[in-house]
């Protein structure tokens, strides 16, 4: 009871946990150009110019850009890099981020905060000065409290160097919660790819616009395979659909585990009533009144049930302890977790154990006693 709490706390709090961006009304479509086609790369530049442009036009879009990986996923790679030249003070010997290559509207369109320095514009052009935008997460990593704008990086892999023209803020990518990635954006311009991901915000639903994305697509190479369009909501919901299912779950057996105890509580203090007939007439007998009887009785399972919550509190915190390896968020069962899963124990305990007890208090002692 306790760690499925927690779970459901943890499932509520990743929900509300801020993206970095508005997902409001934001639609992506996946398009791979496939190799022999737009060959080099300023063919590929310049139709990733013309797809974001049409896109862009089309009625009930008030703004396209196209980036290498879906919103809320996370690249693949990981890329090292090094500071061309003498560092600022304070620049790590390692530095690394996921790459992420995208237009000149992205940070615009997905209204991400752009803390220093500026954006991609349009003289980050193939032939141009390289240019990248680092998070703040990166910045912060590499740089400590310095300004990395105006530093030249070597990327690994990439022979021409690129100059640090701003720092944005943290997006989340392929997890909705805890530490957030750091991240390096390359223009489309300069690194173009062939693997695209248009982000359009609709001024409504943005399913709407689909069919008009798809078309628009269309108009510029109508053998082009387009991927199916979805909803930045429904990419967060198949994030979330993993800690739901968990939690799901761990209610489900939640929920069996206080059925089968209350259910054993219930025939075993059935059991411990009627092997004590005698007794209890005794005391019936001697002068001992129904709620005497009755508080006597369940002060004794009291103790038993304490017991056990003091046992099942001791296993749920260290099953929490166990559950944050896969469940990103998720912190030690505190104090509300446990008063919840206490009160429910005792709740169905004592409705389990009060019955039997309450229906042989009200017998008389001497039918109690012919009955022993």
């Amino acid at each position: 009871v306790a760690v499925a709490t927690v779970m459901t706390r943890v499932e509520t709090a990743v929900a509300g946990s801020p993206l970095g961006f508005d997902a409001e009304h934001l639609l992506v479509t996946d398009i791979v150009v496939p190799e022999g086609r737009y060959r080099g790369a300023a063919q590929l530049a310049e139709f990733a110019r013309t797809l974001v442009e049409r896109v862009g036009s089309v009625p009930g879009v008030t703004g396209a850009a196209s980036t290498s990986y879906v919103p809320l996923t996370a690249p693949t790679s990981t890329w090292r890099f090094a500071v061309v030249g003498a560092p600022p003070a304070g620049t790590a010997d390692d530095c690394s981020a996921r790459p992420l290559v995208v237009s000149k509207d992205f940070f615009r369109t997905l209204k991400v905060p752009v803390l220093a320095g500026r954006v991609f514009t349009d003289v980050d052009r193939l032939g141009a000065e390289r240019a990248a935008v680092v998070s703040v997460t990166a910045a912060r990593n590499c740089w400590q409290s310095a300004d990395p704008a105006g530093t030249r990086i070597a990327v690994n892999g990439i022979t021409a160097p690129f100059t640090i023209v701003g720092t944005v803020g943290d997006i989340a990518t392929g997890q909705l919660a805890g530490a957030r990635e750091p991240m390096i954006y390359l223009s489309q311009e300069q690194v173009p790819r062939r693997e695209i991901s248009v982000v359009a915000r609709a001024v409504s639903s943005s399913l709407d616009v689909a069919p008009s994305i798809r078309a628009a697509v269309r108009s510029i190479d109508r053998n082009l395979p387009v991927g199916r369009a979805r909803t930045l909501e429904q990419i967060r919901d198949e994030l979330l659909a993993q800690p739901r299912f968990r939690r799901t779950v761990m209610l489900v057996f939640a929920l069996i585990a206080i059925v089968l105890s209350a259910l054993g509580l219930y025939a075993t203090s059935m059991h411990s009533v009627l092997s004590r007939t005698q007794e209890l007439g005794v005391r019936s007998a001697l002068g001992a009144e129904q709620r005497q009887l009755t508080f006597l009785l369940l002060s004794e399972w009291f103790v038993y049930v304490s017991a056990g919550v003091l046992l099942g509190a001791a296993g749920a915190a260290w099953l929490t302890r166990v559950l944050q390896g896969v469940n990103v968020g998720m912190e030690p069962a505190g104090v509300a977790a446990m008063s919840i899963a206490g009160l429910v124990v005792y709740s169905s305990s004592l409705a389990a154990t009060y019955w039997p007890i309450r229906r042989y208090g009200k017998v008389d002692a001497a039918s109690l006693l012919r009955g022993a």
